[in-house]
């Protein structure tokens, strides 16, 4: 098992208490800890740690109360690993229960610098400094730690160790998504977690977000952009307000069907319902039936569901296949959508980062100063390194007026090292930064007829 990151140093004596302070003490969710992290030593820690990022330090580190805060915190907001010259008892002890790797070697932590990378090998005790070539001797972990930090924590290699989850069925990962049984979205949640998920409709955006950082689901999927009527932007201003990471993406093909009650004929039709971004992907389709009223709605299979609960003889739906199906409908005409190539692009947010593997994607956002040339500075970090940008979204900052934060995707991971530099030469030029996480890159998939 071997974590890579940059490194943040600290020095002696990091107590619990500075670690999350006493004030957040009341917090047990740990999103809403990992914000706080650090914040009182390293104002700057919280907002700018990336996912696998090492924390190095100095003698006694975590000393102080025994309660769990301190390294929940740390573990949430990205930290990979802590490599420190001494641990307290307690620390080094609840550490290791929630899955939370730490390595003591005292000759790494007096040769490294901040902002260096380290690459920490825990089955073979090696702490290897990549920006400098120096590899420092550490105890291995013995198998069984090595499983513990694979499963996560004590808990839950305890299960798998006792045989536990034989005994009992494990419960279904949890996925919320905005909307009705049959919406896009749900095809979106079937294809990157399997028709075995729970899949969990919400009203809105915001619902979505707020149950996965209450913890109420373990994911979220949201739609970010449609090849053909562009970028949802409420989703890019909620992944701003919210600290989750982003862990995966799905491209759904989007094709939409007139869809209305069994026996009702497409010249009976006078009004159509769905959400707003359906309408638009079927304007020119729309525009050749006459005399048909136009409403938009909260969701596409949410339309279908209400004219079917209402018993409605005159509307009809703009939704999905499987809507129509799921709720007993008949399809006036198919392929609605003005364009073949409609896709809509979701995202799956999480409270924990991943490591992706294979082909990856990064997120990030950022504000560059008011000044001629600072966006091509900007850029070029990428274009230097020969990184591919596949996405860049301006949106206006909140309380700047004429001012805007930049979203960006690469083609890419942060494990490595070109793409690492890339953002690290950004965090340099940029006045504010934020990676949202590595994950691994979406195959376009196509939606079952």
């Amino acid at each position: 098992m071997t974590i890579r990151g940059q490194v943040w140093k600290y020095g002696d004596n990091v107590d619990t208490d500075v670690i999350i302070p006493a004030r957040y003490l009341n917090v047990s969710e740990p999103a809403e800890l990992a914000r706080h992290c650090l914040e009182d030593l390293d104002r700057s820690f919280a907002s700018s740690v990336r996912p696998g990022d090492i924390v190095v330090a100095g003698a006694n580190f975590g000393c102080g109360s025994s309660r769990e805060h301190a390294p929940l915190a740390l573990k949430a907001a990205g930290v990979g690993c802590v490599v420190a010259e001494s641990f307290a008892r307690i620390f080094y002890r609840n550490a290791i229960n929630i899955g939370l790797p730490i390595v003591e070697c005292g000759e790494a932590v007096r040769a490294t610098s901040p902002g260096e990378v380290l690459e920490v090998d825990l089955e073979r005790g090696e702490v290897r400094n990549v920006s400098t070539g120096q590899v420092f001797r550490a105890q291995p972990y013995p198998p069984f730690m090595i499983e513990l930090m694979a499963a996560g924590g004590l808990v839950e290699y305890t299960r798998r160790r006792e045989g536990w989850a034989k005994e009992e069925a494990p419960a279904a990962r949890r996925v919320a998504f905005q909307g009705e049984r049959g919406a896009y979205s749900e095809a979106a949640v079937i294809a990157l977690y399997g028709e075995g998920v729970e899949a969990v409709p919400l009203p809105s955006f915001e619902d979505v977000f707020r149950a996965v950082q209450e913890g109420a689901c373990e994911l979220g999927v949201v739609p970010i952009e449609n090849s053909l009527a562009g970028s949802i932007h409420r989703n890019y201003d909620l992944l701003l307000e919210h600290r989750l990471y982003i862990v995966g993406e799905v491209d759904v093909r989007v094709e939409h069907q007139l869809i209305a009650n069994p026996g009702v004929k497409l010249e009976e039709v006078r009004r159509i319902y769905s959400h707003p971004q359906a309408l638009a992907q079927c304007e020119q389709s729309l525009a050749t039936l006459s005399g048909v009223e136009l409403v938009p709605t909260y969701d596409t299979a949410g339309s279908v569901k209400m004219i079917q609960e209402q018993g409605l003889q005159d509307a009809a739906a703009i939704a999905s296949l499987r809507a129509a199906e799921l709720y007993g409908m008949q399809v006036l005409r198919s392929h609605l959508e003005d364009a073949p190539d409609n896709y809509t692009r979701f995202l799956a947010l999480a409270r924990t980062p991943v490591t992706p593997t294979g082909p990856s994607k990064t997120s990030l956002v950022f504000s560059a100063p008011n000044v001629p040339g600072s966006l091509f500075k900007a850029l070029s970090v990428f274009a230097l390194r020969d990184i591919d940008l596949t996405k860049i979204e301006s949106r206006p900052q909140r309380g700047k007026p004429w001012e805007y934060l930049f979203y960006i995707d690469f083609d890419g991971s942060l494990q490595e090292e070109r793409c690492r530099r890339a953002v690290d030469h950004l965090g340099e030029i940029a006045s504010f930064l934020r990676v949202f996480g590595s994950y691994p890159r979406a195959a376009r998939m196509e939606q079952k007829e």
